[in-house]
């Protein structure tokens, strides 16, 4: 990943915060499993990262370009970036209400 990238990355996070915080949650919450995952050294550890990298790549240029980096976009990184979003956002409203209910 790019420094420019990455800066987009942090801004596209504080911006998800600010305007969708159980998205962020959602994000939050499936994304540091998989890091856990991807920390393994055996054969597990490193097929998550591959499959990480495989979805990553298009969804991070996706970002970048919508946080106005002057990237290409690619018709996988727009699909994902929809499905992405839907999949943190319902995944933070079952974290949202787990809290509320004193589950988690």
């Amino acid at each position: 990943m790019t420094s420019e990238i990455y800066l987009a990355d942090q801004a596209f996070g504080k911006q998800l915060v600010a305007q969708s915080p159980e998205t962020y949650l959602g994000y939050v919450a499936w994304a540091s499993t998989v890091v856990d995952w991807m920390r393994q050294n055996n054969l597990w550890g490193k097929l998550v990262t591959r499959i990480a990298y495989f979805i990553a790549t298009p969804w991070s240029k996706e970002m970048a370009f919508l946080m106005g980096v002057p990237v290409k976009r690619t018709f996988a990184g727009r699909i994902l970036m929809k499905v992405g979003l839907r999949f943190c956002a319902a995944i933070g409203r079952s974290q949202s209400s787990r809290l509320n209910r004193g589950l988690v």
